[in-house]
């Protein structure tokens, strides 16, 4: 008996550690699914609810939304490759609301493709905004879930989502929430950046502020987030290159800055580690911010 104790006791210590592991990663993550398509799936019920009841009466600018839109449709389905300015004069002297020039054409490409694939309708109109919908959440609740944790993640969707002045825009054809939506993602980015340094997620940021821009002209919104986070770690990284000195003051600076969770700045450090006299504290270093790092 002794020795089937003994012999079961050396299979458990001679079993990977990773056999154990799997059931409960793929446990976590179904859970983390779960939440994510819940909580996406519980905002697009009440957005939908509805959705074919009214016209396109909040304010004059849904109306030009949509026919803008429609007129984004028109060209795709004739495709006046030899006219276009031509065919553009013509169509605003019969729908005088397009205004493909007072707003970024973005929006009005996926609606365009919506009413091509659907039919011009309100219907199809609101789904297009129901789709940036979820981009927004998607991106939020990735971005919580980075700084917290799956199930805060998905709480803070939820009321995202259902919050009275959002879920007014996700059932109007109006360019809130698509601006919102890439703004989430290119802050998100944004955030991973100065978290982990990679240069991929700036490339992302600039990707997705391209495209909020191309949304909707007062999506520079998260241009001063980013000036003050950038400036705040230029800061932190011009103190701790007048405070300290010599190697050992050197290797423990960085150690701290890892210690206080900003990777970036300890990133700025090893790629300036070179100068040995630093001007201005925070002007310099900001501009490290766009530099791509090794």
């Amino acid at each position: 008996m002794d020795a089937l104790k003994t012999s079961a006791g050396l299979e458990e210590q001679i079993r990977p550690a990773g056999v154990e592991a799997q059931p409960a990663v793929r446990s976590g993550l179904l859970g983390r699914w779960v939440l994510l398509l819940g909580s996406i799936a519980l905002v697009c019920v009440m957005a939908c609810h509805n959705i074919g009841k009214g016209e396109f009466d909040y304010y004059i600018d849904e109306a030009q939304h949509a026919v803008t839109g429609l007129f984004v449709a028109d060209f795709l389905h004739d495709l006046p490759l030899r006219h276009p300015v031509q065919y553009a004069y013509l169509y605003y002297a019969q729908y005088p609301a397009v205004a493909i020039l007072h707003w970024p054409p973005l929006f009005y490409l996926f609606e365009g493709l919506s009413f091509l694939l659907l039919g011009p309708s309100v219907v199809s109109a609101r789904l297009t905004v129901i789709f940036f919908s979820v981009v927004l959440l998607y991106q939020w609740f990735l971005l919580v879930e980075e700084l917290q944790d799956s199930y805060t993640a998905a709480i803070s969707t939820a009321v995202l989502g259902l919050l009275p002045m959002v879920l007014l825009f996700e059932k109007t054809v109006m360019l809130e929430i698509p601006s919102l939506a890439l703004c989430v993602g290119a802050i998100r980015h944004w955030i991973r950046y100065l978290d982990q340094g990679r240069r991929s997620s700036l490339y992302y940021f600039g990707l997705w502020l391209s495209a909020a821009l191309m949304c909707k002209q007062t999506s520079v919104s998260p241009l001063p987030m980013v000036s003050a986070s950038g400036g705040a770690a230029g800061l932190v990284y011009g103190g701790h290159q007048h405070s300290g000195s010599g190697t050992s003051s050197h290797g423990a600076s960085i150690r701290e800055d890892r210690h206080v969770g900003d990777p970036f700045v300890g990133a700025m450090r090893r790629r300036n580690s070179a100068l040995d006299t630093v001007s201005r504290p925070g002007t310099q270093e900001f501009s490290l911010l766009f530099r791509p790092l090794a």
